[in-house]
């Protein structure tokens, strides 16, 4: 009769450890590069050639609040 007791006690220990996960605090600037699709911008338009480049470009990231797993801010 002990043995079920203890294995349900073990069962549930395990679940309130895996229930009590912590989320690394995201919050603050992030900088970084994004991959981008240019297209039909006149900085990278050339007359008869494709008006769609692919490059990288600035990005910045501000993440102003976060509860758990979600998290809101803006990008720039």
């Amino acid at each position: 009769m002990r043995a079920p007791i203890a294995v349900a006690a073990a069962m549930v220990v395990l679940l309130g450890a895996a229930s009590a996960q912590e989320y690394p605090d995201l919050r603050g600037t992030w900088v970084g590069n994004a991959e981008a699709i240019f297209v039909n911008t006149a900085q990278y338009y050339e007359e008869g050639k494709d008006a769609v480049v692919f490059g990288m470009t600035p990005v910045v990231v501000v993440i102003d609040e976060q509860q758990g797993h979600r998290f809101s801010g803006t990008v720039k």
